[in-house]
């Protein structure tokens, strides 16, 4: 298959073309150069067309602003109507399949019990409703495209790409600071749940969707690990390990207020079709403590 990746300097898109490329012709798409990617073909573009979508079977559109930039109504608006778009150009193009990342924010800050797909969705910040908006656009269009919205939870791994901006993820900023800081600190008190997914098991999740033949219409699922834990438990988690694998001694500094919140469980309907990815935290926070050791240890600086 020829696969064409948005969203090239992302976490998500640098680790899915490492996973697929010697299964697939993979074609990633930036706006700003990045460092190439052995036998996957890079873009720089700030508009897909006709010309680049003409050799492609599948497109997974992993672009799209953070939560920051999704404040910015000319960003916001900018971005919805080139994905509307690009959505529209895929189907006149003869695209097979077309994946977006949405994510499980659509359910609201602090959801509450357990999720499935057909939960109703809580739009309460600029984010998650730019998520919403592409979902319910794929949903309409009339197409005889394959079309599946992914609601992603709070994913973190290792990038591919050096200049992915992927270090603000709790996980990813935690491990960075264990390096420079030899301490974590958090404005928060660590008692909030959170459903932790490995990068790993997201580009599981889409390249097992690539592989599969679905039918012409619109499926929405969640890829989440299907357990939520504490902020501050799956951080001192990753802390042991830190201090096990390189002997160090990093603490976790939590804020002293008393706020509690809701725990609540995210349930994928990815195992009805034989798409959900194994989830194993370890291996991904080993992987990903070997990349801060090697680039952000004070000792290296």
């Amino acid at each position: 298959m020829n696969v064409l990746i948005t969203g090239g300097s992302g976490l998500i898109a640098g680790r899915l073309c490492e996973y697929i490329k010697k299964i697939h012709n993979v074609t990633i798409v930036s706006r700003s150069k990045v460092n190439p990617i052995e036998n996957v073909k890079t873009l720089v573009a700030n508009k897909i067309d006709s010309s680049i979508l003409s050799s492609q079977d599948i497109i997974v559109h992993t672009a799209g602003p953070n939560h920051h930039h999704c404040e910015d109504v000319i960003i916001r608006e900018k971005y919805l109507k080139e994905t509307k778009i690009l959505i529209d150009n895929a189907s006149r193009s003869g695209i097979k399949k077309f994946i977006f990342t949405s994510s499980t924010r659509v359910y609201g800050k602090f959801p509450t019990g357990n999720i499935d797909e057909e939960s109703d969705t809580l739009i309460e910040d600029n984010y998650s409703l730019v998520k919403k908006e592409i979902e319910d656009y794929l949903e309409q269009v009339p197409s005889n495209l394959e079309r599946y919205s992914l609601r992603i939870s709070n994913s973190y791994g290792y990038p591919t790409i050096k200049e992915a901006e992927c270090w603000s993820l709790v996980i990813m900023y935690a491990c960075k600071q264990a390096f420079i800081d030899n301490k974590v600190a958090l404005r928060s008190n660590g008692e909030e749940y959170k459903d932790f997914i490995p990068i790993m098991s997201v580009v599981e999740a889409i390249n097992n969707l690539i592989m599969i033949k679905g039918s012409q219409t619109h499926k929405v699922y969640n890829v989440t690990s299907g357990n939520t834990e504490k902020v501050k438990n799956i951080l001192n988690y990753l802390i042991d390990m830190i201090n096990t694998l390189n002997k160090k001694q990093v603490k976790l500094i939590l804020s002293n207020n008393q706020k509690t919140y809701p725990k609540y469980q995210i349930h994928s309907d990815l195992k009805s079709i034989n798409c959900n990815p194994v989830v194993n935290h370890t291996k991904e926070m080993e992987i990903l403590i070997k990349y801060c050791q090697k680039n952000y240890n004070r000792e290296n600086i």
